[in-house]
């Protein structure tokens, strides 16, 4: 990177953007934050699965589609 380069991020505010946003993670870190979230949302529970489903071969395929988690 160049320091022609360096000094254009720096005048358009980019380089103090990127420092506050990392600091925002770090603060949500120290906060026992996590920044990056998941969801997943569970149609189904394990033993409903092996009630329906459990007298399938493996590798069988169906026409239902589930989301378990666990």
């Amino acid at each position: 990177e160049t320091t022609e380069a360096s000094a254009e991020l720096a005048g358009s505010g980019l380089v103090a953007e990127k420092a506050k946003r990392l600091q925002k993670l770090d603060d949500m870190r120290a906060e026992g934050t996590n920044p990056y979230p998941y969801r997943f949302d569970r149609t189904i529970t394990l033993h409903e699965l092996r009630e329906r489903f459990g007298d399938l071969e493996p590798g069988t395929e169906t026409e239902h589609h589930v989301a378990v988690a666990g």
